[in-house]
């Protein structure tokens, strides 16, 4: 629970005294924090399945759980970058946000690999936007979620168009329903 210390002071007390509020921001930074912590065990245990199933052999399967231990060693600093920029910028699952997320998911992937091993460095980057793209679609919030406003463009209905004239000067008929034909507008000159 997110709590912060708010100032204010009690009727009967000279000195002010805290209390704790609840933080009510609907943003789920826990929920995003934490899958992304998990990234790197994700991505290795995708990395395993592709090559168990590429080259048929068991014992790919079977070292699986070292492989993602070790790819959560290697990672989580990168995979907890990625999860901090994500909700700095507050990214929803909408528009470009979950593309923008997997660029930067590659990004903190690419740049520590390719101090240690710059030929391995692309298939780390492409592995760690596939599973951040994957994820990001998975945690991020929906814009209505969030009670985001969503501007909209207003759509004219062009079949509902009145032509506004004075009460005084038209002659509405009983089966007019708010709409005025042209014989019924004033005339202001006669032919």
């Amino acid at each position: 629970m997110n709590t912060s210390k708010r100032l204010y002071a009690s009727p009967g007390s000279v000195a002010p005294q805290y209390r704790k509020v609840r933080n009510s921001d609907p943003y789920p930074v826990f929920k995003i924090m934490l899958a992304f912590a998990a990234a790197p065990a994700i991505a290795g245990m995708l990395t395993m399945m592709i090559l168990g199933l590429a080259s048929m052999q068991p014992t790919a399967l079977v070292l699986t759980p070292l492989v993602m231990l070790f790819a959560e060693i290697l990672f989580v600093i990168p995979a907890l970058l990625t999860g901090t920029i994500i909700c700095f910028f507050r990214w929803q699952k909408d528009n470009l946000d979950p593309l923008k997320a997997a660029a930067v998911g590659a990004m903190c992937a690419f740049v520590p690999t390719m101090l240690f091993s710059p030929p391995a460095a692309f298939f780390m980057g492409m592995i760690a936007a596939l599973v951040t793209l994957l994820l990001a679609y998975l945690v991020l919030p929906n814009a209505e979620y969030l009670d985001f406003p969503i501007y909209q463009h207003p759509e004219p209905d062009y079949w509902a168009v009145e032509i506004p004239t004075l009460e005084n000067q038209t002659k509405p008929s009983p089966a007019q329903t708010g709409f005025y034909y042209l014989k019924d507008l004033p005339q202001t000159h006669k032919h």
